[in-house]
């Protein structure tokens, strides 16, 4: 670390560690088996994860959650669907108030959001492991070089991570940037591996 003069590097654990990241998805996935001959839904698709991304690089993790719905529940959960993930289109539907289930029992008239219903669950966890062969962008991790005290860039706040470039491993020069570049955990993730991982 840098923090106004360079004192004896330490090596840091958590550098260029792995950091682990857990994330809603947000979306809601439905399908029917109204008019299918099998009360089955195979090879649904889920949520697309892009290469424009770094998520594929290290691993992936996803935990699908399966509800058996009634018809009714089933119609709720459209419309709610069709409202939070709408396009914002011109031809899109105005959101409307959607029918629930739930009342207040001490003013009938108030309006009630939500919609109560008892179902089956399954759940499974999805692992895709690391693929390197994709084209991922390029991470913004360019450093700047620094010789000693006097050569700090400009904009780079003390403390910082500095890394020695020299041949021989410590000594200068040195590459400096920001935090990102050396710790994960900048970025929201920990490094704390979590049961589920594979």
């Amino acid at each position: 670390m840098f923090d106004g003069e360079f004192p004896t590097l330490v090596r840091e654990p958590y550098v260029y560690a792995t950091c682990y990241r857990t994330r809603g998805v947000g979306q809601i996935f439905l399908g029917s088996t109204l008019n299918l001959v099998a009360n089955r839904l195979d090879a649904q698709p889920l949520l697309y994860v892009s290469n424009e991304t770094r998520r594929l690089q290290s691993g992936y993790n996803l935990r699908v959650r399966q509800l058996a719905l009634t018809p009714e529940a089933h119609a709720y959960w459209n419309q709610v669907a069709d409202q939070s993930q709408g396009t914002g289109g011109l031809y899109q539907s105005q959101p409307s108030a959607i029918a629930t289930n739930l009342c207040n029992p001490d003013d009938p008239t108030e309006q009630v959001l939500g919609y109560f219903h008892l179902c089956s669950l399954a759940e499974k966890r999805i692992h895709v492991p690391g693929i390197s062969s994709l084209f991922y962008p390029p991470q913004d991790c360019i450093l700047d070089t620094m010789m000693g005290v006097n050569d700090k860039p400009a904009g780079l706040i003390a403390p910082f991570y500095a890394i020695s470039l020299n041949e021989m491993g410590s000594g200068p020069p040195y590459g400096v940037g920001d935090d990102e570049c050396f710790d994960c955990r900048t970025e929201g993730g920990t490094l704390t591996q979590p049961d589920f991982w594979e």
